[in-house]
């Protein structure tokens, strides 16, 4: 009797660890055991043939640490949603790299969405060594320290959040890598960076995003050298890069109750644009209601604080948000850093109509989701009872002088439009098509502003800068 011998192994990936390298027939295995071995020591998986994989290749150990050597080849996911790569503990730390000295072509054609596929044909775009390709929840997101070495991610997508080739909430370092044919529904069309950044002798092209930063988009402070940014396109702010050190934007906690005009309450997450809400119009002096302009929803990891007021209300601020003070009669920018200066301080309580004292704050951790809601011509709006407006957008209101019941001075307010003016979008062709968004937001009063201020012209020339920025994308806004 004769035994048939086991069919050879066909390897696609090797593991390297403690200097012991394993050959692997699948790439699930080889996975998993660069995982169990990068509990003391990094684990280096190699590829050593293109891979398509269908479900993220994820990592959930304290002390992970893999390196992932694409070797010239192609890792490719097919999954209808998520990452190819994803690291979701903040401790270990991840990199991706291409060690080959043999760097072939791959080829892709430009879809009508703007992401880049890869074909077997050959056409005039191209890239040479290992690629990244495929994610629907980003090409790679990390929550712990990022580095990308002499790899090419091109045509990573995020279906409904931002960083289409990569959403790092850590340190994110590249060097000698690609970003080419990436496109986000937000913000980062490329790159979404919560961490500092470093980016050296970096190609970043042709990457869109749907509301900002169509290269990159970045909380953090970062520097470029030797890196090239251009032919990305953004629908609003930063054609090219976006940079935002304030990273809510004056955020709130999903949760939090957003007062509606019929009384009623309602999860800011489940605002849609349209539906009328509780303001205050500053003009007339008066409760009043608004039309939502802008719901804004962004996702992250970001610092929160809960602030407690003498009424029994509370309120969870997702990195920074403006209340009304009654000392200065101005909305004041509280953050998760200076939030306990303002104990004492009293605030405008609208359901109340009376003003509520600070008691305390609390550390809330960090949050994976942030609300805002922006109201035509009115601009605030009501949550957990407290009058708020979003802190990039506090200028608008702060132009008026306010008496007790916060109605704006109407004699003072005139007199700073004599000397400043009021804003002329005539004046400025390249805001053509955004008349209808800076309307809805109240800008007439711009140049007061500027001229009191309250806020520069860099600022607000931000939108027009970049490598296309406001191609397309400015939502439709309800403005009764």
């Amino acid at each position: 009797m004769s035994i048939d011998p086991a069919p050879p192994l066909i390897p696609v990936a090797s593991v390297t660890t403690n200097g012991v390298t394993t050959l692997y027939g699948d790439i699930a295995s080889a996975w998993d055991a660069a995982k169990a071995g990068t509990v003391e020591c990094p684990a280096t998986l190699k590829l050593l043939k293109n891979i398509t994989v269908d479900t993220m290749l994820s990592v959930n150990l304290a002390n992970a640490s893999i390196v992932v050597d694409l070797n010239d080849k192609v890792l490719k996911g097919t999954m209808a949603n998520g990452s190819v790569l994803y690291n979701e503990n903040s401790v270990g730390a991840l990199s991706v790299v291409d060690t080959s000295v043999t760097r072939t072509p791959k080829y892709f054609v430009r879809q009508d969405d703007g992401l880049w596929a890869l074909t077997n044909d050959v056409t005039d775009l191209s890239v040479t060594g290992g690629v990244l390709t495929g994610g629907k929840a980003s090409g790679i997101m990390c929550y712990s320290p990022l580095t990308l070495t002499d790899v090419n991610l091109v045509g990573n997508s995020a279906a409904t959040g931002g960083g289409g080739a990569v959403y790092s909430y850590a340190e994110l370092t590249a060097a000698c890598c690609t970003f080419l044919g990436n496109a986000a529904a937000l913000e980062g069309g490329a790159v979404f960076a919560h961490g500092n950044y470093d980016f050296s002798d970096c190609r970043i092209e042709g990457n869109v995003a749907q509301l900002a930063g169509g290269g990159i988009c970045s909380y953090a402070h970062g520097t470029l050298a030797h890196t090239s940014v251009v032919g990305n396109r953004s629908a609003t702010t930063g054609g090219g890069v976006n940079v935002k050190l304030s990273s809510g934007e004056g955020c709130f906690a999903a949760g939090t109750k957003i007062l509606m005009a019929d009384g009623s309450e309602k999860n800011v997450e489940e605002i849609v644009e349209g539906e009328r809400v509780a303001t205050f119009d500053h003009e007339g002096g008066t409760n009043s209601s608004a039309a939502v302009c802008l719901a804004y929803a962004g996702e992250g990891m970001l610092p929160a604080v809960t602030l407690s007021f003498a009424s029994g209300a509370k309120l969870t601020i997702v990195d920074r948000h403006d209340l009304l003070a009654q000392t200065t009669r101005k909305y004041v920018t509280l953050t998760t850093e200076n939030a306990a200066d303002f104990i004492g301080t009293r605030f405008y309580n609208y359901r109340t109509a009376s003003w509520d004292g600070l008691v305390g704050v609390e550390n809330s951790g960090r949050r994976t989701s942030f609300h805002s809601v922006y109201t035509t011509r009115h601009v605030n709006c009501v949550a957990n009872g407290l009058l708020t407006v979003a802190d990039d957008n506090d200028f608008v209101l702060n132009v008026y002088e306010l008496d007790e019941g916060l109605k704006a001075d109407a004699g003072q307010l005139a007199a700073d439009v004599a000397v400043y003016g009021l804003f002329d979008y005539a004046e400025y062709p390249q805001t053509a098509g955004y008349e209808e968004f800076y309307d809805s937001l109240n800008m007439q009063y711009l140049y007061v502003a500027i001229g009191k201020g309250l806020v520069t012209w860099d600022y607000v020339w931000e939108p027009w800068r970049g490598n296309g920025a406001g191609a397309a994308g400015i939502p439709s806004l309800d403005r009764n």
